[in-house]
């Protein structure tokens, strides 16, 4: 849940990801702490088919986000627009997502 950003973290003058938690559920407490508990889960994992999560921000307005590694390539959403995956592709995406489980 959320809309993710390509960014730059200009204090490690690195790419990141920026997850912004959508303004319209900002308010509600069970969503925030959900958005929450994810960023604790990701921070928890290390693992090569999880993206590292570097810290959980809130601006002055409210608005929450995470900051993500940036993983470089296509989305799978991106991929899938494209037509469905041959079968090999679709064991390889499962066989990661399984092993980051």
């Amino acid at each position: 849940m959320g809309v993710v950003y390509q960014a730059h973290d200009p204090r490690l003058d690195r790419k990141v990801a920026i997850k912004v938690f959508p303004r319209g559920l900002a308010d509600e407490a069970h969503d925030v702490s959900w958005f929450v508990r994810e960023a604790r889960l990701l921070a928890s994992i290390n693992h090569p088919n999880i993206a590292t999560i570097h810290g959980i921000e809130e601006t002055l307005d409210g608005s929450r986000f995470v900051v993500l590694e940036r993983i470089e390539g296509e989305t799978l959403a991106s991929r899938l627009r494209h037509g469905r995956l041959p079968p090999e592709e679709t064991l390889r995406v499962a066989e990661q997502g399984a092993a980051a489980l």
